[in-house]
């Protein structure tokens, strides 16, 4: 059987581990709502017809893989 030390360290370990993982959580919920701002930002210009630049392109060497593959024989 284990003794009342045991148990309340083994108490105080697992009390401390739950405030880590509540603080890591808490961390990440601040992380998710940063980027939820971030996107309603980006919803919002887009609503207001706002040009984004975006480059959207072929690169080169995608062309240049695509012609060699269309003309195999």
């Amino acid at each position: 059987m284990a003794s009342k030390e045991q148990i309340q360290k083994a108490l105080d370990e697992l009390w401390t581990r739950y405030g880590n993982t509540l603080s890591m959580l808490n961390d990440s919920i601040d992380k998710i709502d940063s980027k939820d701002k971030e996107i309603a930002k980006l919803k919002q210009q887009l609503a207001d017809g706002k040009d984004i630049d975006i480059d959207i392109s072929t690169p080169q060497e995608i062309l240049d893989l695509e012609k060699s593959v269309l003309n195999r024989d």
